[in-house]
């Protein structure tokens, strides 16, 4: 049993796969943008808007609007967060960034819900074609304590940029909808097809049968 071609085989695979610790988004927590006042503790912005770094506010109906919050709410994570439904009815925030085709990339966020508005908010992700709704129930949820819950969804990139699109999908009308912080996203490596993934197993189990008689030789 020779044991430096099928470890060989096995770094190779683990490098192809390998994955980065570094989230791909900018301004993901929202915390660069333009001013916003104390009082009332929030901003709109408008269809298109571009103010919010790293960000382009897209609405599902063209002229729907956000909400950046500051001390309105409890964020999630820094000083601000966004809520989805502005004054105009459901509006979405996209942000597109490099990717590698065939890879796995994971999207975390953290969602809650208005308190003031429906206590069931239902957000849609989409990128590459893919797309999850995720629901959040603001039933004990205050502006004090949002109740803020983390949200993970994966999508298998097609093109070497991705949009990651989130936009309201209930309710469908009024001023206060979900509420977006912390947004993620990691590069997992390439999505083994089932032959490479069987391979990667092989090489797996030939090291380890590899060392075994290797301590039964010695």
């Amino acid at each position: 049993m020779r044991l430096i071609p099928s470890f060989l085989m096995v770094i190779a695979a683990c490098a192809l796969t390998a994955p980065a610790c570094a989230s791909l988004i900018v301004n993901g927590s929202f915390e660069d943008g333009p001013e916003v006042p104390d009082r009332p503790g929030y901003l709109l912005r408008p269809d298109a808007d571009t103010s919010i770094t790293g960000w382009v506010v897209k609405a599902p109906v063209a002229g729907r609007d956000i909400e950046i919050i500051t001390t309105y709410w409890q964020p999630a994570d820094g000083l601000r967060s966004l809520d989805l439904n502005g004054r105009n009815g459901p509006g979405g925030i996209a942000q597109t960034f490099a990717t590698n085709p065939g890879h796995q990339y994971d999207v975390s966020f953290m969602m809650a819900g208005n308190p003031s508005g429906e206590k069931l908010t239902t957000l849609k992700v989409l990128a590459a074609g893919q797309a999850r709704e995720f629901t959040f129930d603001a039933s004990e949820s205050s502006r004090v304590n949002m109740g803020w819950v983390s949200r993970l969804w994966s999508f298998t990139a097609t093109e070497s940029s991705t949009e990651l699109w989130f936009h309201m999908v209930f309710p469908d009308s009024g001023s206060q909808g979900c509420a977006l912080d912390m947004v993620e996203v990691l590069d997992r490596g390439l999505v083994p097809e089932p032959a490479a993934a069987t391979l990667f197993s092989l090489g797996l189990t030939l090291v380890a049968v590899g060392c075994w008689r290797r301590r039964r030789i010695g």
